[in-house]
């Protein structure tokens, strides 16, 4: 088993974090959809967690500042 960490800066990889987020949030803990994006994804830094190449896991920074730039 591999896991890794990474920025996702591919489209791919965005929209892939964004059904993850939604599985979990709205499906799973019953957020409203709505609230399953907001207006700070725009200028967050977006991460995935992949298990064995699979997108398994998603986190976001946002600052006030437009994210953490490495």
């Amino acid at each position: 088993m591999t896991v890794e960490f990474r920025l996702a800066t591919e489209s791919r990889d965005l929209e892939t974090a964004m059904a993850v987020r939604i599985e979990v949030f709205v499906a799973e803990q019953g957020v409203p959809e709505e609230l399953g994006r907001d207006e700070h994804d725009a200028g967050a830094d977006h991460a995935v967690a992949l298990l064995d190449g699979r997108i398994v896991g998603t986190g976001r920074l946002a600052s006030r500042h437009g994210g953490l730039r490495v």
